[in-house]
């Protein structure tokens, strides 16, 4: 039996051979099927590399069908229990080591196992390497995505290290603070403190927060296996709990100092969160006159697909300049910057996939 390259968007109930014809395939035919459900249980970053920016309307911009298509692929109960079934047959079938090997691995990544499945991977934007582990999901609890290492995030790591300065990481009065929201396993955090400490004497600290125990968990990892926990040097790197829905949560310490320079990448995919991350934004962002630095900003890029493009519009309302139905002594949190840029798609996937970028900060109203 010849299985041709059918396109990664066809379901696993029909793109997998029956179980019984298992043993009439080729190796090269299932190498090709396990490299199908690695594409959509555990991919590799998906749209991460940079091929071009522009300025046009975000609100308008639409991306390659292909990652929406996958983000339900991935959210499919009943497909995900066909691929289990499938690689637990598989296993059951073959002696060859190399289809042995993938398959378990993939099958502790699909069934969320905790000892097994977690994916290592060195990222490297020019000479700032980041060594970083993502933890596999747990079985049908989609909160922990943040898990997962995202284009977004990429995306934004690599911007802030080949222009710190633009991202206001060069200098500060005192002890500059960063944060990131919904850090996951905390690429763009710890791109940040290594640029950061390779500037020597520049006192900072970089705290990840996330909202999910398991993402928690495995932020913390990721921090130690990329910095020293002896505390002697002028960078501080943290994890810590934060919950946007909850603005109490962001008045405790390490959130209770404000901070010079906020991040996120792809952390609007529900239409609360902007709301939510306006309002702890709010509680975290240094207002104007808290010292003499240059103007505190909010760094965001988040992925345009289009089965989000209500969670997208709504950054553009909670943002808006005109909008001053919500503010802090008569400032609001507004969109100074906005910019789509567009990517390579994933391995497998068809075309480019567009990002927006945003820089939100403090303007008078």
């Amino acid at each position: 039996m010849t299985i041709t390259l059918i396109p990664v968007l066809d379901p696993p109930t029909t793109r997998l051979p029956p179980s019984g014809r298992i043993k009439l395939s080729s190796q090269e035919e299932l190498l090709q099927c396990l490299q199908y459900l690695r594409l959509i249980y555990n991919p590799e970053v998906r749209g991460s590399r940079r091929v071009s920016k522009s300025s046009r309307t975000i609100a308008s911009t639409s991306s390659s069908s292909s990652p929406a298509s996958l983000d339900a692929l991935r959210a499919d109960a009943f497909e995900r229990s066909h691929a289990l079934r499938w690689l637990t047959s598989l296993l059951a079938h073959t002696t060859d080591e190399a289809l042995l090997a993938r398959a378990a691995a993939l099958l502790a990544a699909c069934a969320g196992t905790s000892g097994a499945g977690t994916v290592a991977r060195t990222f490297a934007f020019g000479d700032v390497a980041v060594q970083l582990t993502d933890a596999p999901l747990d079985n049908g609890d989609f909160g922990t995505v943040g898990a997962q290492t995202w284009g977004s995030a990429c995306v934004l790591a690599e911007m802030a290290v080949e222009a710190p300065a633009a991202f206001g990481l060069d200098a500060a009065a005192g002890r500059l603070r960063v944060l990131e929201l919904g850090a996951g396993t905390g690429l763009v955090s710890l791109a940040v403190g290594k640029v950061l400490e390779g500037m020597g004497g520049l006192a900072a600290e970089v705290v990840a927060s996330d909202f999910h125990p398991t993402a928690l968990a495995n932020l913390r990892s990721n921090i130690a296996a990329n910095f020293s926990e002896d505390g002697t040097g002028a960078l501080s790197m943290s994890a810590h709990f934060l919950d946007w829905s909850r603005p109490d949560s962001a008045c405790k310490a390490p959130f209770d100092a404000p901070f010079d320079v906020v991040f996120g990448a792809d952390v609007v995919y529900d239409i609360k969160h902007a709301e939510w991350i306006r309002d702890t934004l709010e509680r975290v962002l240094r207002r104007p006159g808290d010292a003499e630095t240059s103007s505190a900003r909010f760094h965001m890029v988040i992925s345009l697909r289009p089965s989000f493009e209500a969670e997208s519009e709504s950054v553009e309302r909670v943002f808006s300049r005109e909008w001053a139905g919500h503010g802090v002594d008569n400032w609001i949190l507004g969109i100074t910057h906005e910019e789509v840029i567009t990517c390579e798609a994933e391995s497998g996937g068809n075309g480019e996939v567009d990002y927006a970028y945003y820089v939100i900060e403090w303007l008078a109203v």
